[in-house]
């Protein structure tokens, strides 16, 4: 498994840990324990995917004990790169592939400010989307409901995916 992350352009990353990440950094699969850890906690995207398989949990479209493991949390952002990165490459882009009504009205709610202002710092490309939409065609709160409705409703694609491979569907 290799997600990469490459700043601009694929998903900006925060490691809890370690603090902001690198220009250039690339996350690969580990291959000590050092670097399990160190890949356990990346923000906000690995804590995305587990909020998403929270979801499912109240749902009840997945097993209520299922905590999916590093690897397969990487299988699901690995699987979402390009569209994640789709999400923002445009305004229009941005309108089509993030639509005001989905299933995860108030997305937004669930992620700490401080993520959006790090993707924000760290992917010039939702910043100059965002630049564009707000506030001329979007309110600031509406873009960022939008915006991780859309990323939510990816992950949790994916995750059950990943949660009927492993039998916890």
């Amino acid at each position: 498994l290799a997600f990469r992350l490459t700043m601009g352009q694929n998903l900006p990353l925060l490691d809890s840990s370690n603090g902001p990440a690198v220009p250039g950094t690339e996350l690969k699969e580990a291959d000590d324990e050092s670097s399990r850890r160190a890949l356990r906690n990346p923000i906000p995207w690995t804590d995305l995917v587990r909020r998403s398989c929270s979801l499912l949990q109240t749902r009840s479209l997945l097993a209520p004990s299922w905590d999916p493991s590093t690897d397969q949390m990487l299988e699901v952002l690995d699987h979402c790169e390009s569209r994640l990165v789709s999400l923002s490459e445009s305004p229009e882009s941005f309108l089509a592939l993030c639509p005001a009504s989905t299933n995860f009205e108030c997305a937004s709610a669930m992620v700490p400010v401080d993520w959006a202002e790090a993707l924000l710092e760290r992917s010039a490309q939702l910043r100059e989307t965002r630049r564009q939409l707000v506030p001329r065609r979007l309110k600031e709160d509406v873009f960022w409901d939008r915006y991780f409705a859309a990323i939510f409703e990816l992950l949790t694609t994916e995750l059950k995916e990943v949660a009927v491979a492993s039998g916890q569907a």
